[in-house]
This record gives C-alpha cells, sequence and structure tokens, in this order.
C-alpha cells in the first residue's frame, strides 16, 4: 500500500513493510531510527494517510 501508493520509494520496501506490520497488527507505537522513510516528518501525513486509506489505523511513530 505505501509503495503502490509512491508514500515510500521502491527501494525502501522493507521500511514500507515495518509500517504496514505494525499497522495490520494494530501496534501502536513504532520506535525506530529510520529518519529517511518512517520518521521523516515530510512524509508522516502521506504515511497516515494511506495507512487509513487502506481501511487500517497508523502506528505512532517514535524516533529515537
Amino acid at each position: 500500500m505505501l509503495v503502490e501508493r509512491v508514500v515510500v520509494p521502491q527501494n525502501a520496501v522493507q521500511d514500507a513493510l515495518h509500517i504496514a506490520v505494525a499497522s495490520v497488527n494494530r501496534i501502536d507505537y513504532l520506535l525506530t531510527w529510520n529518519y529517511k522513510h518512517i520518521a521523516n516528518a515530510a512524509m508522516r501525513e502521506a504515511i497516515n494517510t494511506a495507512v487509513w486509506a487502506a481501511g487500517f489505523e497508523p502506528p505512532v511513530i517514535y524516533a529515537r
């Protein structure tokens, strides 16, 4: 869902997978050190919108 909607680039499929797995499994929080794609403030709204559009609740993403 995230790669298809071009929210996360093709070369970051594993990053999209982390977000998707957390969303599908109703994980409330996702802690990451990945500022490039997961904890990127500029991408946050697009990630949330794509997850909501797929019918899931996005996790709250915290960066360490």
